[in-house]
């Protein structure tokens, strides 16, 4: 079981039940999964594909998840840079 199954199955278990809880926000596991469908598909009408990648530049906030989860979800390698790095610690390879 991997980490997505894991939140697959707390969807089921409980879609009203917290999954994030940041600085007196509380998104459930029904609205990360939401949101990451909704990501998952917007990646798709923009023609990303399998194994593309996708850079998130983000703070920490509680719309990384949902945006990492949708990359994932349909197999787009994402990775991070937060805002302080500066686009020359980009990897452009």
């Amino acid at each position: 079981m991997n980490l997505f199954d894991l939140i697959q199955s707390s969807l089921e278990y409980g879609p009203d039940r917290p999954a994030i809880l940041f600085y007196g926000c509380t998104v459930s596991y029904g609205q990360l999964v939401s949101a990451a469908r909704r990501v998952s598909s917007k990646l798709r009408a923009l023609n990303v594909k399998p194994g593309d990648r996708v850079l998130m530049y983000s703070p920490n906030s509680p719309e990384y998840l949902p945006v990492y989860w949708g990359a994932r979800m349909w197999g787009r390698f994402s990775f991070q840079s937060r805002p302080h790095s500066g686009r020359a610690n980009w990897n452009t390879h």
